[in-house]
Parts: structure tokens; sequence; C-alpha cells
């Protein structure tokens, strides 16, 4: 079944959007790589590391290409 957009009602729950202010950190972890995240409005000590794959899902693909940039200087 599928529906026109009119007939579709929004959601009522909100999806949260968080803005990463900066990569400070980055270590592999069973094959994975994982970055951590200082995000916008949030203290430095919460950070969280966050895998690659799905920042890159996230389209946070510029924020890492720097950091690796400057990792490179």
């Amino acid at each position: 079944m599928s529906w026109y957009e009119e007939e579709l009602k929004p959601s009522k729950t909100k999806k949260e959007t968080y803005v990463i202010r900066s990569i400070i950190g980055k270590k592999k972890m069973r094959g994975d790589i994982y970055y951590k995240i200082w995000w916008k409005g949030y203290l430095k000590a919460d950070a969280t590391w966050e895998s690659k794959k799905n920042l890159l899902e996230d389209g946070a693909k510029v924020v890492i290409d720097n950091y690796e940039e400057s990792l490179k200087k």
C-alpha cells in the first residue's frame, strides 16, 4: 500500500540533530575507526566516540577529511 504526500501526517516524535564542533581524537577498535566527537552546545568532557561508518552515513565526510588532513601536518 502506498500513500500520497498529502495523506501523511507529521511524526509526533522529533528527531534531534547534533552538530559536530570538532573531532578531538581517533582510535581503531576491533578493526573499525572511531573518532572522538566534541558536539556543539556540549562540554568537551561530554565528547563521544563515534564510528567512522556512522559519521559518513550522517554526512560528516568533510569534517573527517579536514581532521585527517590536520594529522598530516
